[in-house]
């Protein structure tokens, strides 16, 4: 139901997180909150607890801030707040922040739908969850971003829940903190049962931080789906489905030449390589030259495991690079991987760079592998226009053993 209770709601004020940007603040405050994610022109909210029964007397408080001559637009993916008149438990909407604000709408109720876009007046808005005493109610869930992307959908709309043959929509900011699974992966695609957003991001066509347009293809479903690790999302196996579900994309995903030996071995380059004796007296060298993705023998392995170590691919010529593909050591014997590491970019070798995401002040650390063995790909949104590239890890399993592919295309002369 909508509900129009009193204004002055009671606020605690247990922790606070505030992050800046050209464009203004956002931030949330309380010990209500679930885990959202606040982007400089979309994101998400969740109250504690979700998809669980939320806290008992709790309260949290949202401020969205988007840029100047913006409007701000909410769409609900769960509201389930128990209470009848919404004086207790319930979810408000304000235009503006602090004093001057005024109410846009007040929710509550358990197993609601809310299938009409919120909006409003100007560019600031406060979300407030208060939660008093209640038994049940999973409390709410929701996505917004700015309002001309009318075709806003939220991190649980599934591939099935559009009908159409090809659609496009605007997926926004943090889907995941979602905890619905996927199943499927690139280039096959989707089980229709998948949210699509989350889908979207494990394909490597947005991201979770900034989120953006999606543009999606239906087609017949296969007797198999490959569950696989990429950014940070880890889809799972499925069996046959009516339908499935893929992106399109501008194309820019071909491997750059390492699994293919298109890039020599006099292209790979690294801080220090690992050379000592086997018991039986033999000698092994880790080389660069063994960083190949799906190649048989030794991987790349420095002399000593620290954060210092770099692995660098030269492309000779600057490239547009979309993404990258490692795997630990592949050697039973030998189950070493790295399991977190930055990139660094240049394009002539004298100046370089650590990549990070869109308004991000922080260099990005990029999830890596999780066993010896399987594959995990991360994608670069944006893309990485460079020629050289090298691999910093951060953390690893016993010690520092990679192999890689890059991904990307040629860059479009102007």
């Amino acid at each position: 139901m909508v509900g129009r209770g009193p204004t002055g709601a009671r606020v605690l004020v247990l922790s606070v997180l505030i992050v800046l940007t050209a464009e203004g603040c956002r931030g949330q405050k309380g010990d209500g909150c679930g885990p959202s994610v606040l982007g400089p022109s979309s994101g998400t909210l969740s109250s504690l607890g979700y998809p669980r029964t939320s806290p008992n007397n709790a309260v949290c408080e949202w401020e969205i801030t988007v840029p100047r001559g913006k409007r701000i637009q909410f769409r609900f993916a769960l509201l389930d707040i128990q209470d009848s008149d919404c004086q207790v438990n319930y979810i408000r909407l304000y235009d503006g922040i602090g004093p001057e604000r005024s109410e846009i709408v007040k929710y509550c109720g358990l197993g609601q739908n809310v299938d009409e876009l919120v909006e409003s007046s100007g560019n600031q808005v406060t979300v407030q969850f208060m939660s008093g005493m209640h038994r049940t109610g999973r409390g709410f869930y929701l996505s917004y971003s700015t309002t001309e992307h009318s075709d806003l959908i939220t991190c649980l709309d599934k591939g099935s829940d559009f009908p159409e043959a090809e659609f496009s929509k605007y997926c926004p900011a943090g889907c995941l903190t979602s905890t619905e699974e996927i199943s499927g992966t690139v280039p096959n695609g989707y089980r229709e049962s998948s949210p699509v957003c989350v889908a979207a991001v494990h394909a490597g066509v947005v991201s979770n931080a900034v989120g953006g347009r999606i543009h999606v293809v239906s087609s017949k479903g296969i007797p198999h789906y490959e569950g696989t690790l990429a950014n940070n999302v880890t889809s799972t196996g499925g069996t046959l489905s009516d339908s499935l579900f893929t992106f399109r994309t501008n194309g820019c995903y071909g491997t750059l030449g390492l699994e293919s030996s298109g890039v020599a071995d006099t292209q790979l380059n690294a801080s220090s390589v690992w050379d000592w004796n086997t018991t039986s007296g033999q000698r092994s060298v880790w080389r660069p030259s063994g960083a190949r993705l799906k190649n048989a023998g030794l991987p790349w392995a420095p002399s000593h495991s620290d954060r210092q170590q770099w692995l660098q691919v030269d492309l000779k010529r600057e490239k547009r690079i979309t993404g990258i593909i490692t795997t630990g050591s592949g050697l039973r014997e030998y189950q070493y991987f790295v399991s977190a590491y930055r990139v660094q970019y240049s394009k002539d070798g004298k100046e370089w760079h650590f990549y990070r995401e869109i308004n991000s002040t922080q260099d990005k650390i990029f999830q890596g592998n999780i066993n010896y063995l399987h594959e995990v790909r991360n994608n670069f949104i944006p893309p990485i226009e460079a020629r050289l590239v090298r691999i910093n890890p951060t953390l690893w399993h016993q010690r520092i053993a990679l192999k890689l592919e890059l991904l990307g295309c040629q860059v479009l002369e102007v």
